[in-house]
């Protein structure tokens, strides 16, 4: 299973209540990107050990936090 750095999927409906949720999906997802870039650059080998190439972690490592995370 791919690592896709989210533990719920992304609600598509901002309810009114819910910018607490969307705040911490922002930081989940900023966070999730900086551990990608951090693992890719302590071991090059680690893309494959996640079935990923370093062009993808690095194309969704650069990708904006409000973003989100891409899925295989």
């Amino acid at each position: 299973m791919p690592f896709d750095g989210s533990l719920v999927p992304l609600p598509r409906v901002l309810p009114a209540r819910g910018w607490r949720a969307w705040l911490a999906r922002w930081r989940e997802a900023s966070a999730a990107r900086r551990l990608l870039r951090n693992c890719l650059a302590a071991d090059p080998r680690f893309a494959r050990d996640i079935g990923l190439t370093p062009e993808e972690i690095g194309a969704e490592a650069a990708r904006p936090f409000w973003k989100e995370i891409r899925r295989r």
